[in-house]
């Protein structure tokens, strides 16, 4: 930038290549189609803050940095003058080398990348946000595949950040995850910084189907939840597409999907202990089958996090499991809601839950259970319908409803 800049006023062009040409060739850097239309800023926010340049040095080991008294050697346009997509300055507010021991959590970056572009008003689509914080965030990840061990990644040293610093599993005693080490069919994804510690992990699932599942992604930030997502597409495996406890979307691999969701996984044992699950957490307990759908095969759930299983209710109208909350009582049967809804009613009389089958129509379009009909009804002898027994009139023809005798007065 010249110096020799004093009451100079710049055309917008000059300005865009004076001060923000770093931080454009960066955006272009990271995304070829990128351009500076794809900026926008909050008008609410003004461009032009005292501060200086969201940039990096020429060996990209430091963000550059623009003193405010060489931003004031300008008459800068007033922010009215400017088109909606070109906005100029950044603040500076990573002032850190990328290596430094304040920006080893990638949470850290994440976030200030954030507060940066929002101090300023800037607005980026959200995928070159992303892009930003995995430029700014590139510490040394060793990513590795256990079989064995897996306990210990519970108990290693972890920042306390993301969905890995929230995990609910993180610290539960050893004996919650014996099915870990000791199923052949469960590994999983470990990824660590350049200082040992615990960023990223994910369980990964040799379904019966003969492929490997890898379960929900733990990480400190969504960049390390990338990382794992893109080591085990590399290495032949199938991630949950939604990232979270849901019942799974789909099963995404390197260039294909797997053609059912439905996967299940055989255990060589039951255990006296579970972890709780994400995704295989419906249990045949009989069969040691675990289900990532919620199969009409499953009779317990694994979503405790204090290490016990769940175990489920059958449905003596449908055969389904449910959870004990989910099952009535009716008639000394135990069933779902679902059944409950579809094939019951309560009796209008005793509001008890009978069968549809077992319901009557009454002359005044209640329904009534089997019980109540026989003790508090009578048929009348004129219309043929159910009535109670105190609107039963008894005549020497016989006993005649009130609706009925009503009708035949004159």
């Amino acid at each position: 930038m010249s110096q020799n800049t004093d009451n100079k006023t710049l055309e917008l062009p000059e300005i865009i290549n004076a001060v923000s040409s770093e931080f454009l060739h960066l955006l272009k850097h990271l995304d070829p189609d990128f351009t500076i239309e794809n900026i926008t800023f909050d008008d609410k926010v003004a461009i032009y803050r005292k501060g200086a340049f969201l940039g990096l040095n020429c060996d990209h080991s430091r963000l550059a940095y623009i003193p405010i008294a060489r931003l004031n050697r300008f008459n800068l346009p007033s922010t009215s003058t400017l088109t909606n997509s070109l906005p100029i300055f950044l603040e500076m507010l990573l002032p850190y080398n990328v290596g430094c021991k304040e920006l080893r959590s990638s949470f850290a970056v994440q976030t200030t990348v954030r507060r940066a572009l929002a101090a300023t008003g800037v607005i980026l689509p959200e995928g070159m946000i992303f892009k930003l914080e995995q430029h700014f965030n590139t510490p040394k990840l060793d990513i590795k595949h256990i079989k064995t061990g897996i306990a210990d990644v519970y108990r290693l040293p972890r920042l306390q950040n993301g969905s890995l610093g929230s995990s609910c599993m993180q610290g539960k005693p050893e004996k919650y995850f014996e099915i870990y080490d000791n199923e052949p069919a469960i590994g999983c994804l470990v990824a660590t910084d350049q200082d040992g510690y615990l960023v990223g992990r994910a369980i990964t699932w040799q379904v019966d189907s003969g492929a490997t599942c890898c379960d929900r992604r733990y990480g400190t930030s969504s960049y390390i939840e990338e990382a794992l997502v893109t080591y085990a597409k590399n290495n032949g495996m199938y991630c949950k597409s939604n990232n979270n406890y849901d019942e799974v979307d789909s099963w995404q691999g390197a260039n294909d999907r797997l053609t059912s969701i439905s996967q299940s996984v055989t255990l060589t044992q039951r255990y006296d202990y579970y972890p709780y699950m994400d995704t295989f957490r419906y249990f045949n307990t009989q069969d040691k089958l675990l289900y990532c759908v919620d199969d009409i095969n499953h009779n317990a759930m694994l979503n405790s996090t204090d290490g016990y299983t769940t175990l489920l209710v059958c449905c003596e109208e449908c055969d389904a499991f449910c959870d004990d909350s989910e099952i009535s009582s009716i008639q000394g049967m135990d069933i779902c809601e679902s059944c409950v809804d579809a094939y019951y009613h309560r009796c209008d009389h005793c509001d008890e839950y009978d069968h549809y089958d077992n319901m009557t129509a009454t002359k005044d379009d209640d329904r009534v259970c089997q019980t109540c009909l026989d003790n508090h009804y009578q048929t009348c002898d004129e219309c043929n319908g159910y009535v109670l027994d105190n609107d039963i009139y008894h005549f020497g023809c016989g006993d005649i409803c009130a609706h009925c005798v009503e009708g035949a007065r004159p």
